[in-house]
């Protein structure tokens, strides 16, 4: 990718230099500021995307930008590529996604069917790991955003009636 993103920036730094050398009305000037400013924004987002779809934290921090050569020279490198195509997948979902959206995206993006057990205990066993998964509000969601602590203080209270009333009258005793 190191290599794609020089091409891009050389080609970007061609129009700059075109365009330095023209003027507004000159023939082609207003073809080549939208053909330069559509690049720019496809490299942007690209950049965009690429960081937001980074794959899951290792022990030595992202590894992706490594040569194959390199990392197979890394001893300490324990790959999991259902825990790298999971985050990819949350992340895609704004950082937060159900174990159903999990299972169908593991299908469309990686061609790859699970068991719903099976996604569920990886997805346990990438909470119980640091700051890489976090059990979201609702049953089956998971994030990628590191919850506020404060908020797990009161949620048990709000689900518990306070009011005698709430209760279910018809006890059996």
């Amino acid at each position: 990718m190191a290599e794609l993103d020089k091409i891009v920036n050389n080609i970007i730094g061609t129009y700059d230099r075109s365009l330095s050398t023209m003027a507004p009305g000159m023939a082609n000037y207003d073809s080549w500021i939208r053909d330069r400013g559509a690049i720019t924004e496809l490299f942007n987002e690209v950049k965009h995307l690429r960081s937001i779809t980074k794959p899951v934290p290792k022990t030595l921090g992202d590894l992706s930008d490594l040569p194959d050569e390199l990392k197979a020279e890394l001893s300490a490198i324990k790959t999991d590529d259902l825990e790298d195509q999971i985050f990819t997948i949350i992340n895609a979902a704004g950082g937060e996604a159900n174990i159903d959206t999990i299972l169908v995206e593991l299908f469309r993006r990686f061609n790859l069917v699970q068991k719903r057990t099976y996604i569920t205990n990886k997805l346990w066993r990438m909470t119980q790991k640091d700051g890489l998964l976090w059990a979201a509000d609702g049953k089956g969601i998971y994030t990628t955003k590191e919850p506020n602590s404060l908020s797990g203080s009161g949620a048990e209270s709000d689900n518990t009636p306070n009011d005698i009333s709430k209760l279910d009258t018809d006890l059996p005793f």
